[in-house]
């Protein structure tokens, strides 16, 4: 029997969108994105959602062909449409009551198209439209809705509820072709904070490991029945009425870290082995996804990777941060301040400013900078009788900050036994609005556009990793506290000596204006 081609191939199984095009040279890939938007004959936007795609699509500056492919499939549907005899079925339909969606009840069946089309709040507009331009991408990407599909839903539920003052309406707006600006976004929200932007880092990774040209290792993964015994946790409890099986997901090990394959067990129900992924984010820990993506990301660091500021960049902010810092005006000088310390600590602004002053506190006004080291989980602790052959081991590292910062610690810091915040009489508001100044003026009206309040807090890993290509370096120096330590510090031992000469190091350099 012959293979039946074009429109008449997909005639009986075809959605709203093909029965629009009818016979066209594009109806292959117009069924392709009816399959994976999960459009059929009944769905009730097809003006909505051409226009809405075609808009998402259009903001793409580098367009790879499957893109292309589906821009100039769309658009033949929009012309189709607009010549269709019945004029019903090529008609917008106004949105809801129901949080400004025009599929409102209709969600659940829908949940990809009711993503795209969900109305933003006010002056949300560019933000929502980037972060649907970035789930496409990675739908078009991979040619399937896999991992992604209840990451649609907790989108849109996100874009519905979100305001001015969300973390939504912080997502940098450039970013510039490779997204490292909301990966460092991302980076920077606070661990505590069950925020839905974290989950964007799923689609970050994704399209990242496709533009990678060495093939990761598959995980091999064995199901096999649990015959254990079931234990429930606080987290998540297995019920007795419902037959599990135990994963066995084998990671394969890293050469840079020393990490060897390991084998971690998931318990699963029959029913989510043949869900989208083995397990979602939500049920994965925290901290051990968060150390899986920053060890990777600096593995792959490069003196010419675009988190990092340029050699010209870094010598203009050091220029500009200490003349600021010693300048008349108040606002300009604590802002300065306080962007050197961030940049100097890998601190955000937040955590910075709830820091503690004194002679026990993380800052004193000496220039002092304490920071508690974080030893591996479970690590090695010898028994007694032979504790007395090892080193002795500090539980708190003491550096030295920087000249220009030390000084204006100094002088700006008068009080004791109070947070940051409180000897600066600042909050946090007033602080990002002074920061937010410094940095406009910063980029001199243009010329230095990269400088972003999102590189300063990342630059000193950078820097670290770039210099000494040490993870355990960088993790007891710049680390923040939801990431564990890389398993190469289960082996290798620092004096602190040695870590306080290679902080004082690169940290002047961050400072050197020349």
């Amino acid at each position: 029997m012959q293979a039946k081609k074009g429109y008449d191939y997909f005639k009986d199984s075809s959605g709203v969108l093909t029965s629009i095009l009818g016979d066209s040279p594009h109806a292959v890939t117009v069924r392709q994105i009816e399959d994976l938007l999960g459009i059929d004959n009944d769905f009730p936007a097809a003006v909505n959602l051409v226009e809405r795609v075609l808009a998402v699509l259009s903001s793409i500056p580098a367009k790879s062909t499957p893109v292309n492919d589906w821009v100039e499939a769309l658009a033949s549907v929009q012309e189709a449409g607009k010549r269709h005899q019945n004029k019903l079925v090529w008609t917008r339909v106004d949105a809801t009551t129901r949080a400004g969606n025009p599929l409102g009840g209709k969600f659940k069946k829908y949940p990809l198209p009711a993503f795209l089309l969900q109305e933003p709040m006010s002056g949300l507009g560019k933000q929502v439209l980037l972060t649907q331009r970035l789930f496409l991408e990675v739908l078009i990407q991979q040619q399937s809705a896999k991992g992604i599909l209840s990451l649609a839903v907790d989108l849109r539920q996100l874009i519905a509820n979100s305001n001015p003052r969300s973390s939504m309406a912080k997502l940098p707006l450039d970013v510039s072709g490779d997204w490292s600006e909301w990966s460092v976004f991302i980076d920077t929200l606070p661990v505590t904070d069950d925020d839905p932007l974290k989950r964007l880092r799923n689609l970050l990774e994704r399209l990242a490991s496709a533009g990678t040209s060495t093939p990761e290792q598959p995980a091999a993964v064995i199901a096999q029945p649990d015959v254990a015994e079931r234990r429930s946790s606080p987290g998540a409890a297995i019920k007795d009425a419902i037959p599990s099986y135990r994963l066995l997901v084998t990671e394969p090990g890293d050469s840079q870290t020393a990490e060897p394959p390991k084998a971690v067990a998931l318990h699963v129900s029959p029913e989510e082995i043949d869900q989208d992924e083995l397990a979602s984010e939500q049920e994965i820990d925290a901290e051990a996804r968060e150390t899986r993506h920053w060890i990777s990301r600096h593995q792959r660091l490069t003196p010419n990777t675009y988190t990092r500021l340029t050699v010209i960049e870094r010598r203009w902010l050091a220029s500009r941060l200490c003349e600021y810092m010693n300048s008349e005006d108040a606002g300009l000088r604590l802002a300065a301040g306080l962007v050197a310390l961030i940049y100097v600590t890998g601190m955000p602004l937040e955590n910075l400013l709830e820091t503690p002053i004194g002679p026990e506190g993380v800052f004193d006004v000496g220039g002092e900078y304490r920071r508690k080291i974080r030893l591996p989980s479970n690590a090695y602790t010898p028994d007694a009788e032979v504790a007395e052959l090892f080193l002795p081991q500090e539980p708190v590292l003491t550096l030295q900050l920087p000249q220009a910062v030390s000084a204006w610690v100094a002088a700006c810091i008068q009080r004791r036994g109070c947070t940051l915040a409180e000897a600066l009489n600042v909050d946090e508001a007033s602080a990002r609005g002074h920061v937010k100044n410094l940095l406009d003026r910063v980029r001199a009206g243009g010329r230095y556009t990269r400088i972003r309040y999102e590189r300063i807090p990342a630059a000193l890993a950078i820097e670290l990793t770039l210099k000494y290509r040490d993870l355990a370096l960088v993790h007891y120096l710049a680390s923040g506290p939801e990431q564990v330590s890389p398993m190469i510090s289960y082996y290798v031992v620092h004096s602190l000596e040695e870590l306080q000469h290679r902080y004082r190091g690169v940290v002047e350099d961050m400072l050197s204006a020349v």
